[in-house]
């Protein structure tokens, strides 16, 4: 395997995964009671880009830092969609959606979020990479 990692790339991959695991699940415990959402929470203050090169030189994080305050959000900031999606009474029946800033992201989703093929291998392979192939049959 000759491929570069790339921070950016493996992070945007990291995030399909993360709604197309959510759509399958839901449609597996459809019917339970049990509710699944995946969500974007923002671009939070945090240290996720502490390893990319440029945003640790010094003369770029001086001169970029004081306007990051406009555009990041605080960690409280962030955390407000994790919230609403885990008591928000209104979402009770939905299952499985994408939401951001506390609201379901029904257009404007990439293709790749929304092909069940995928989401399926997605699955079988947890299922099998966690060895729980053999104990959940769906």
């Amino acid at each position: 395997m000759n491929e570069k990692y790339g921070n950016f790339p493996a992070y945007a991959q990291s995030k399909v995964a993360n709604i197309l695991f959510s759509r399958v699940l839901a449609g597996i415990l459809k019917g339970s009671g049990v509710t699944t959402y995946s969500l974007h929470p923002g671009t939070i203050m945090t240290e996720i880009g502490k390893d990319i090169p440029y945003l640790n030189n010094p003369i770029f994080a001086t001169t970029t830092y004081p306007l990051w305050w406009f555009f990041l959000k605080t960690l409280e900031g962030g955390a407000q969609t994790t919230i609403c999606c885990a008591v928000d009474e209104a979402l009770k029946g939905e299952s499985g959606l994408y939401y951001s800033d506390c609201e379901a992201m029904t257009e404007g989703l990439p293709p790749a979020t929304q092909n069940d093929e995928d989401a399926k291998k997605l699955w079988e392979l947890s299922l099998k990479l966690t060895g729980l192939d053999r104990e959940i049959k769906t």
